[in-house]
């Protein structure tokens, strides 16, 4: 069929295509990838190694990963790492949140983000909205002779995490904060602010205040994946465990091994711990005794 490549001339291909390519190219490559993906990539020859270290390849990972923040609070254009600080680092430090203090620190505003799960309108009887589940209940606890009803939703048996979060502009209303602003100052620097709302339970009114402090473009951006690398498969582990085995078992001198045998022997009571011990040497075929 036209446009297939043979298995003959697959064959004859090299293996690592990569390095016969131009630089600019292999650095373009591997800008396309995501930033997990570089953790990976870096672990598997010397050359890729050496590329997934290039500022190039993370600023565009960066760049990717925060697409909406960097377009939104710094114009489409990646802010550079601190003094002494690689572009690798930069990235896992924009991932905790070093961006809000960044804008704190040029323009002084206080930014936060939570789920955007916490501007739901769900008005209940005593005006504090419950969690507001995206499916039916599984079950109702209900309690008897009191009349109360607990549903119990899938996000509470899995623990299911929010998808998005949102970045709120509290610099005006902090005066106005019935907590006062040194409560949203100690907010700012918490990565994810999702727990102190709901621990507040505030109420409608509270959200429908929130709804309108939310940072246009931001009011709802997908959380990225984190960036680990994925763990070692089983037969890995296995691996890297009996090497380190071997490796020991090697270092071990002859003479140490047959004293830590005829130690277990005493304590098993086959030795006598008053009569000399004797052991018979690998190398030269003569019995010691200590």
């Amino acid at each position: 069929m036209e446009g297939e490549i043979s298995g003959d001339v697959l064959s004859r291909l090299p293996l690592d295509l990569l390095s016969r390519l131009p630089l600019d190219l292999q650095l373009h490559i591997l800008s396309m990838c995501e930033a997990a993906a570089l953790l990976d990539v870096s672990c598997c020859s010397r050359l890729l190694c050496r590329l997934a270290q290039s500022p190039v390849v993370w600023e565009s990972a960066i760049l990717r990963r925060h697409a909406a923040v960097i377009g939104v609070l710094f114009g489409g254009e990646v802010p550079r790492p601190a003094s002494g600080r690689s572009w690798k680092q930069h990235a896992y430090d924009f991932d905790a949140g070093q961006w809000r203090e960044l804008i704190r620190g040029q323009t002084g505003r206080l930014l936060l983000c939570m789920s955007s799960n916490c501007t739901a309108s769900c008005p209940s009887y005593f005006g504090v909205p419950p969690p507001c589940p995206s499916d039916s209940p599984l079950f109702t606890v209900r309690v008897p002779y009191f009349g109360l009803r607990f549903p119990v939703h899938l996000e509470h048996v899995t623990g299911a995490r929010p998808t998005s979060y949102g970045v709120f502009d509290v610099t005006d209303f902090a005066e106005h904060h019935p907590g006062g602003r040194e409560l949203l100052a100690d907010a700012v620097l918490d990565n994810d602010c999702t727990e102190r709302f709901d621990r507040a339970a505030h109420t409608e009114r509270a959200r429908q205040v929130l709804r309108r402090l939310a940072v246009p473009g931001l009011a709802e951006v997908p959380i990225p994946p984190p960036l680990v690398r994925p763990p070692p498969s089983l037969l890995v582990r296995l691996a890297a465990w009996a090497l380190a085995v071997l490796k020991h078992a090697r270092a071990l001198p002859h003479r140490t091994s047959a004293i830590v045998v005829a130690r277990a022997l005493a304590r098993l009571g086959r030795l006598s711990p008053d009569e000399p011990r004797q052991t018979r040497g690998v190398a030269g075929g003569k019995s010691s005794v200590y």
